[in-house]
């Protein structure tokens, strides 16, 4: 198989996240790019540093374009709008790129800093999000951590076909992010002492 003219790093990664997101991050190989771009295996290496190094690409790409999506859609909006606006980009990005979010999925301890402050970006929206009421400090963890447990199941269960029932989805979700939002507005009396004196965290938990 002769080397093809003109094959770039984009172009290797861009196809590397096709692979992954038509049949999941875990059956991504190289033998599978090398053949999809039309050159021999050992050729990829003069883009990515084998295997290990298309998976910290892709994942530098899906906090970048997660955190992208996620700003825009929450930018100029508040509390119950924001959370609303983050959860249906949530859900979008998922569907359109499952293997793309399956990368952003582990903790970023071992990562490259590229791939940590990206990943920090999309933490930052969250919180954001989440000191419209008033939480912020440890408790944003906390609250950062269900949300994102509430969106990634429902998500990752309906990415997989685990709702069989024929009963509208769209409204299922709607009613979780709406109990999520009405979660959020009792957080900080819940749990968050007066004048606790936390500061807000950054990075990825």
């Amino acid at each position: 198989m002769a080397t093809r003219v003109g094959l770039s790093f984009e172009k290797v990664l861009e196809t590397a996240i096709r692979i992954a997101d038509k049949d999941g991050l875990d059956n991504l190989t190289l033998g599978r790019v090398s053949l999809e771009v039309g050159v021999k295996t050992p050729s990829l290496y003069e883009h990515v540093e084998g295997l290990p190094g298309l998976h910290q690409a892709i994942r530098l790409r899906g906090f970048q374009t997660l955190g992208y999506l996620l700003s825009k859609a929450t930018v100029g909006k508040s509390r119950d709008d924001a959370v609303h606006a983050l959860a249906l980009e949530m859900r979008k990005f998922v569907h359109q790129h499952p293997g793309l979010y399956a990368s952003t999925v582990l903790t970023t301890v071992g990562d490259s800093k590229e791939v940590r402050e990206a990943a920090e970006e999309v933490m930052k929206t969250l919180y954001a999000v989440l000191a419209g009421y008033g939480i912020v400090g440890k408790e944003a963890i906390h609250a950062a951590r269900y949300l994102r447990s509430l969106l990634h199941g429902f998500a990752s269960l309906e990415g997989a076909r685990g709702f069989g029932l024929n009963v509208d989805l769209d409204v299922s979700y709607d009613r979780l992010v709406e109990t999520l939002v009405q979660d959020l507005k009792k957080w900080k009396v819940r749990w968050m002492p007066e004048h606790s004196g936390l500061n807000a965290n950054s990075g990825r938990e």
